[in-house]
C-alpha cells in the first residue's frame, strides 16, 4: 500500500510526500520468518528561484520489523529432536524480534549555472544512520539482550563543469565519504575467540575517504 502527494504552492517551491506500507505474514511458520512489516516515509522539498538555480532537500525514514521463531537443538550423544514436531521439547523454542530504523537526510542536486551558462556548479550531500535492535525471548532457555548494530554514512560532493569553448569542457569534482559501523558479531571477535574454531577476525568497517577528480572532455 502506498500514497503520494505533490504540492506546488507557487512556481518556485515544490513539496513531494510519499508513504509506503507492506506486511508479509506467515502464521503457520514454526521455524524462520513469521511476520515482516515494512514502512517507508519520504519528503522532498525543491526550490528553484530562477532558471539557472535549482536545489532540493529530502528526508527518508525506513523501518523493518521482523518476528522469527526458532528452536535450540543440542547435538552429540544428548541430541534433542527436531523432526517430527510432535517430539520436540517445547522448552527449547525461542522467539526473536528485530527492528531496523534508517534515517537519511540530504540535499539532492544543487545546480547553479553561471557566466552565461558556461559554468555549471553542483553540490550533493547525505547523512544516513541505520540502527538494528534485536530482542530474543525464551521461556526456559538462558539468553541475554543483544547490543544494537549501527551504521553511519556521510557523503558530500562538489563539482564544477566549465565550457572552455564549444565542445570542450573542463570538469573538477571533489567527494568525501565517511563510513562507521558497529556490529557486535564482528567487533572484539578475534581469530582465537572461539575454542577449536579458526575465525576470520574481521572487524566492522570504518573509513574516511577523499576523492579529487579532474577531466577534460571533448565533443566530436
Amino acid at each position: 500500500m502506498s500514497a503520494n502527494l505533490n504540492i506546488y504552492p507557487d512556481a518556485k517551491f515544490g513539496l513531494s510526500l510519499l508513504a509506503k506500507f507492506s506486511n508479509d505474514d506467515f502464521p503457520e511458520s514454526k521455524i524462520g520468518l513469521r511476520e515482516s512489516d515494512k514502512r517507508h516515509f519520504a519528503a522532498d522539498l525543491s526550490y528553484s528561484p530562477q532558471q539557472a538555480l535549482q536545489a532540493s532537500l529530502y528526508y527518508n525514514y525506513e523501518t523493518y520489523v521482523n518476528k522469527q521463531p526458532g528452536y535450540s537443538r543440542s547435538g552429540g550423544a544428548n541430541s534433542t529432536p527436531f523432526y517430527p514436531e510432535s517430539v520436540r521439547i517445547a522448552s527449547r523454542n525461542w522467539l526473536m524480534d528485530s527492528e531496523d530504523n534508517i534515517h537519511t537526510i540530504g540535499g539532492g542536486g544543487v545546480d547553479w549555472l553561471l557566466l552565461d551558462d558556461r559554468l555549471d556548479l553542483s553540490m550533493d550531500f547525505s547523512v544516513s544512520r541505520a540502527t538494528t535492535e534485536t530482542s530474543p525471548f525464551s521461556s526456559a532457555l538462558a539468553y541475554l539482550p543483544l547490543p544494537d548494530v549501527s551504521t553511519d554514512i556521510n557523503d558530500f560532493s562538489l563539482s564544477g563543469k566549465y565550457m572552455v569553448q564549444e565542445g570542450k569542457h573542463l570538469q573538477l569534482r571533489y567527494q568525501y565519504q565517511r563510513y562507521d559501523a558497529d556490529d557486535f558479531a564482528l567487533d572484539g571477535i578475534n581469530v582465537a575467540t572461539l575454542a577449536n574454531v579458526l575465525l576470520p577476525g574481521n572487524q566492522s568497517p570504518k573509513y574516511a575517504g577523499h576523492l579529487l577528480w579532474l577531466a577534460l572532455s571533448l565533443d566530436f
